[in-house]
């Protein structure tokens, strides 16, 4: 009998034992994210299957939601997850050689008791990306996946000497990821009629690892137009369309109006420093309307050996629709009565806002334009403001409804001296400063129809002193300045075919 007891007694204390040590009773998954992959166990008697293989991944999520239940007096262990003693924690280790694991730490719920023997604790912890640098494209590899249980004791991290542990194990390709920007901030300018290869739009691409090819591209079009032929396609290194760039590509000679342009076999390896890619089209002289291309969705730009990281949805490539800019006929500089008379012409007009007129890189006016027009227009602006033995350039921007200017070419004209020198001389004012007048005196060999001008430095006419016939004689003219601010102004003389100016200083 005595003998009976201690076995008894002994047998007991195994059982104490047996149920402090190992405490964990079972683990529920009701979800667990693969790759963007929703795995769900939705009880915890259903046990979780992974795929055996998850295919082609250019990148790795792993994130889940788990559920650890623990038991007061019954041992039960539901591979693979590892046990301990006194759960107070979950993680969720992988490897891709079951010799090196990562640890994701799982974060605790609120504690839970479904009865006096059984308690159950929730853990979770999403999105959790998983380091696939290591794998080159299409390298093979395979995932290991475990839960472990945590408590006071120290942690097994090694499956492999556990039988306990049996990993969750999935095969997978590696592949390229390729990333997408469209071209939403880039603003080409205006479109500039008679041009070839002019810009309508940009986007960029880049790959994490190399081997990815870019094949085919499908570009709607929208905006009313008329005009446009061979559209290209270019491959860059940079942010600028030049000389160096590389046509990807068959031409598409003919608008395509409401279908898109696509273009297809293009065999063009995805850096993994990125490229720029532009896409352009010729614009005739009598060409009208705007532009402005778009990448609808992501089918419509296709790769290899790669997947494309983003969904693309409608990605415009440029800020905004690429008006026409006015189809400049003319523009010319002429000498005329000591003043150089400039002179264009336009075809057309495409939202004209106004015209700048520069002298030497510096606005020195601004005229209004007509909008949007198919009749020709001419224009006409005479600068007063040039003095003999100098070279002037005269150039003039269009700048539509939206701001964009587009510049056109310069035209070079020289004030020669003998131009200048007749029977018609303005002499230096005097004094010069002044405050407030200063005389200004004229020599006429002959009689003649003569216009004396003042102007600030803008331009702007503040004061005429003669306009009408002088006969010959010596003149004086003072300009009373005392309700004008100090300042520079320039004093004009025209008389027949010579103009003459000189500039004097207000100091008030």
């Amino acid at each position: 009998m005595k003998k009976l007891m201690v076995l008894v007694l002994g047998m007991l204390f195994c059982v104490f034992v047996f149920a402090t040590t190992y405490t964990l009773k079972s683990i529920g998954n009701s979800r667990v994210d693969l790759n963007g992959t929703d795995y769900n166990c939705s009880s915890i008697s259903q046990v979780l299957t992974l795929p055996s293989d998850i295919g082609v991944v250019s990148s790795m999520i792993l994130g889940t939601n788990c559920t650890i239940y623990e038991s007061g007096g019954v041992a039960v262990v539901t591979a693979p997850l590892m046990k301990t003693t006194d759960i107070n924690g979950g993680s969720l280790f992988y490897s891709f050689d079951k010799s090196t694991w990562e640890k994701i730490s799982l974060i605790r719920a609120d504690h839970s008791s479904a009865n006096e023997k059984t308690q159950f604790t929730g853990y979770s912890r999403y999105n959790q990306s998983i380091d696939l640098s290591g794998f080159a494209n299409g390298d093979p590899g395979t995932l290991y996946v475990y839960f472990e249980a945590t408590g006071n004791s120290t942690p097994k991290t090694d499956p492999t000497a556990d039988p306990t542990v049996n990993p969750y194990e999935a095969t997978f390709i590696r592949t390229a990821d390729v990333s997408f920007t469209d071209g939403s901030s880039f603003t080409p300018g205006q479109l500039m009629k008679g041009n070839e290869t002019e810009i309508i739009g940009r986007f960029w691409m880049d790959s994490d690892v190399s081997g990815a090819t870019f094949t085919d591209v499908s570009i709607d079009l929208d905006g009313t137009r008329t005009g446009f032929s061979n559209f290209e396609l270019w491959s860059s290194t940079d942010d600028t369309f030049d000389g160096g760039d590389v046509q990807m590509g068959s031409t598409i000679v003919t608008d395509p109006g409401a279908s898109p342009a696509v273009f297809s076999s293009l065999s063009k390896s995805i850096s993994t420093s990125g490229d720029y890619y532009f896409l352009t089209a010729d614009v005739d002289e009598d060409a009208t309307g705007s532009i402005m291309a778009f990448i609808d969705e992501t089918a419509d730009l296709t790769v290899t050996s790669g997947i494309i990281g983003d969904n693309i949805s409608n990605a415009s490539l440029t800020s905004s629709e690429v008006p026409t800019s006015i189809c400049l006929t003319s523009f010319v500089a002429n000498l005329n009565m000591g003043k150089v008379e400039l002179v264009w012409t336009t075809a057309s007009e495409t939202e004209n806002s106004h015209f700048l007129v520069y002298r030497d890189g510096e606005v020195i006016a601004e005229i209004v334009g007509h909008g949007t027009c198919t009749e020709p227009h001419n224009y006409t602006y005479k600068d007063a403001l040039v003095q003999a033995g100098h070279v002037y350039e005269y150039k003039i921007s269009d700048v539509n409804l939206a701001g964009i200017k587009t510049e056109h070419a310069s035209v070079m004209i020289e004030i020669e001296e003998d131009v200048m020198l007749s029977d018609f001389v303005m002499n230096k004012a005097y004094p010069n400063p002044f405050n407030p007048s200063t005389v200004i005196r004229l020599q006429y060999a002959v009689g003649s129809n003569a216009v004396v001008n003042i102007y600030n430095t803008q331009g702007v006419l503040v004061d005429q002193l003669i306009n009408g016939h002088i006969d010959a004689g010596d003149y004086e003219l003072t300009w009373n300045a005392s309700g004008m601010p100090s300042g520079v102004y320039v004093v004009t003389m025209h008389a027949g075919d010579v103009m003459q100016s000189q500039k004097v200083v207000l100091m008030k």
